[in-house]
């Protein structure tokens, strides 16, 4: 999942802040909680433990989450860390800082945020049901206390591509549903609508294009593969639900991948390696001219 080779851990946030989809109908559907709840099984099915994972699940009057359209409650599998009301923009900040607090510089960590997107003063930011919103400019201010050598972001919210955009950072690596100025599309109980091919890919409730970007990753696939993969499906459920199409087939999710320069990665390993640089640099120098010195000496002789 890394930008790069990870010999430490990787370690995972996982949250959805939103219960009501659509948003104006004020209606408890699972589309938001089955994708953040996905990711989570996905996570737990290729190995990772709940150790790793620290899942925040937003789900009001929700008791029964069928993921994959098998009838079955997903809840159950779940170990959840944060529940319900005790989502909040405050106690996601917490565990995100907390977690990158505790990650060391060989670990890679994963957020990923399934939210509504919001428009806010000319800027992009994600809310909650609870009515509080978080910009870019505040999320940033959530990974300031960031050490570990690859943060992964991936943003499933309308118009996180612009969110997205002022987030990027050598050793980042974003993931966002739909670009600047479009929406995201997610779905919800169609497990009796699709055929089996399509249940497959896309279960019964989830976001057109995250849905099938985690199916993917539980196949053994690299981020990339899943990108692309995810970025063909979300196109083709615009031919299974004809609602979705005029959103679908422009939402057109992307990624930021900026890896460090052989110069920052030495300066992340060695915070004070410009001043060893400097003085490898004099020494270097003074070595030079010594040598230098001690031949044109030889050549007068």
């Amino acid at each position: 999942m890394s930008l790069g080779q990870i010999s430490g851990r990787q370690l995972f946030v996982i949250a959805n802040t939103w219960n009501d989809f659509p948003r104006e109908n004020v209606i408890d559907v699972d589309a938001m909680p089955a994708q953040a709840l996905q990711a989570y099984l996905v996570l737990k099915d290729r190995g990772f433990t709940d150790s790793q994972i620290e899942l925040m699940l937003y789900h009001p009057n929700n008791t029964l989450i069928d993921v994959d359209g098998d009838g079955a409650n997903d809840l159950i599998a779940a170990m959840i860390d944060s529940e319900d009301y005790l989502v909040t923009k405050e106690t996601l900040g917490a565990s995100i800082d907390e977690l990158l607090k505790g990650a060391g510089k060989n670990d890679e960590v994963t957020i990923y945020i399934v939210a509504h997107g919001e428009l806010v003063g000319g800027s992009v930011g994600f809310s909650f049901e609870s009515g509080y919103t978080v910009t870019s400019k505040e999320f940033e201010g959530w990974l300031t206390n960031s050490t570990c050598k690859c943060l992964n972001i991936f943003l499933d919210f309308c118009y996180s591509g612009s969110f997205a955009r002022s987030l990027v950072k050598a050793g980042r690596l974003i993931i966002y549903a739909a670009e600047d100025n479009k929406e995201g599309w997610f779905y919800w109980n169609w497990r009796d609508d699709l055929n089996e091919t399509d249940r497959a890919t896309f279960g019964n409730s989830g976001s057109a294009f995250f849905h099938p970007f985690w199916k993917k990753f539980s196949e053994g696939s690299t981020v990339y593969e899943a990108l692309q993969y995810g970025k063909e499906q979300c196109l083709r459920w615009g031919s299974i639900d004809s609602n979705s199409s005029s959103m679908t087939q422009v939402q057109n999710p992307g990624i930021y991948a900026q890896q460090r320069s052989f110069w920052e990665d030495f300066m992340f390993y060695y915070p004070g390696g410009s001043d060893i640089f400097v003085v490898s640099t004099i020494l270097l120098a003074i070595v030079e001219s010594i040598i230098i010195a001690i031949v044109l000496s030889g050549r007068r002789r």
